[in-house]
């Protein structure tokens, strides 16, 4: 029987937080705090009445704890605002999925008295970065966040200060990164995909750099985010898309067959273009429809299922490969599983990381194997970084391996030199033993 989330009070929310707090301190426990704002929550009360208004916020409560599972809690803060502490995080995906999921089921239909109401949430979000001293300051960044979603009519808002980001620089940054993308600032690393039962290459992720002349080097941590919530995701996805297409054409001839894995955020895979666009660009760089993978997270599949769904299975159709990444971090049901349009399942590394030593990892693991191999797609884990782990994946069944192990994200030319070295260790392998007499034929 699975338990849900916890309705606290506000005092008792806020003690909670606190030893999460403390935990992370010593123990660099993981959690992140969002507040849920009722937008124009007057505008309710004064068309339908306060005794409606405060039956939606008892419903609110309801569906958001509904969704969380035990160990997490909720709280009404304010007269609109509810707080929700996630904890024993291990992703981001797990926040952004938890996100999703609240938005999802607050933008259902609330009925009461034979009213139909909709209503429209925003969030913000916080996690613990060098700039918190107490507990309460997350609660103060979690509000900034969600003041600046309501500002820009966003569905949520992430507060970050890891990189030290003022809102101020982060509006330079947003500028920046239309000039990265007029400037060729932007390069692509390729990080080896193996099958683990042969070793041999069969393709690779391609992961964006920033190399940015005023600033450095930028990580994808700290530009991505911005572009997500700005729409310059888009751009960089396909500029992502079309650079990966090219440069497959450089790879050795020997390797013809390999595939190209590209990251698609939520809104890439909501656009309506998206099967013309994709189909442009393999026709423009002579690339078959089998040599993509398209890789979405299991958060960004969910935001909008319907849509995202009908789409991906157009997508899918053409032959080209979609990969569920970060799979199993989230809060989501198997139920969708019936008709996922997916080919492949990414077992996260904070699971891949875990499996020789955590006997709640490897059962996760095995589990997403299994389910995979029930609804007849690959598996590729993600995070190996030493034999012992790869060996383990192998006997588990899983079909691709990708990590430090195998290899590290590299640029093109030092990419195709890895790939020529791994096709020339398996075909002196592959070489026949010259004492050994040829077969004759029948």
């Amino acid at each position: 029987m699975i338990t849900n989330a916890l309705l606290l009070t506000r005092s008792q929310f806020f003690e909670q937080l606190k030893q999460a707090f403390i935990a992370h301190k010593s123990e660099q426990h993981n959690f992140a705090i969002l507040i849920v704002g009722v937008n124009r929550f007057k505008k309710i009360n004064l068309l339908y009445g306060i005794e409606i208004g405060d039956n939606i916020l008892e419903t609110i409560a309801q569906r958001i704890t509904a969704i969380l599972p035990e160990g997490n809690a909720v709280a009404r803060i304010a007269n609109s605002e509810f707080a929700i502490l996630l904890n024993n995080l291990n992703h981001i995906g797990q926040v952004m999925l938890a996100t999703n999921k609240i938005l999802s089921v607050l933008g259902e239909t609330f009925i009461f008295d034979n009213q139909s109401i909709q209503i429209k949430a925003s969030v913000g979000i916080c996690r613990p970065h060098s700039n918190i001293t107490r507990a309460d300051d997350c609660i103060y960044y979690a509000e900034q966040a969600l003041e600046q979603a309501k500002k820009n009519n966003q569905d949520y808002v992430l507060y970050s200060d890891e990189a030290d980001i003022t809102s101020a620089s982060k509006t330079d940054l947003e500028a920046k990164i239309n000039i990265a993308l007029e400037e060729g600032e932007f390069e692509l690393y390729y990080q080896p995909k193996v099958d683990l039962k042969t070793g041999l290459a069969i393709g690779a992720e391609a992961l964006i750099r920033w190399n940015s002349p005023f600033l450095g080097q930028i990580s994808p941590n700290e530009f991505i985010p911005i572009a997500e919530q700005t729409g310059q995701i888009i751009p960089i996805t396909f500029w992502t898309l079309n650079t990966a297409l090219r440069q497959l054409s450089e790879w050795p001839d020997m390797c013809s067959n390999l595939n190209v894995a590209i990251n698609f955020s939520a809104l890439a895979t909501k656009d309506e273009d998206l099967v013309e666009r994709l189909e442009s660009a393999l026709k423009i760089w002579g690339v078959d429809y089998h040599c993509l993978t398209i890789e979405i997270t299991e958060s960004a599949l969910l935001s909008d299922p319907t849509k995202t769904f009908s789409i991906l299975k157009k997508v899918k159709n053409l032959g080209i490969k979609i990969s569920i990444d970060d799979f199993g971090t989230g809060y989501s049901s198997l139920s969708y599983f019936k008709n996922i349009p997916a080919t492949e399942l990414k077992v996260d590394q904070s699971f891949v990381k875990g499996i020789l030593n955590s006997p709640t990892d490897l059962q996760i693991t095995k589990t997403i194997i299994s389910i995979a191999k029930e609804f007849k797609l690959k598996v590729v884990a993600e995070g190996i970084e030493d034999k012992a782990t790869f060996d383990a994946l192998t006997g588990l069944g899983c079909d691709i391996g990708q990590g430090y192990f195998i290899g590290h994200p590299m640029p093109i030319q030092k990419f195709i030199a890895w790939l020529k070295s791994n096709y020339a260790s398996h075909m002196v392998t592959a070489l026949p033993n010259p004492t050994d007499k040829p077969s004759q034929k029948t």
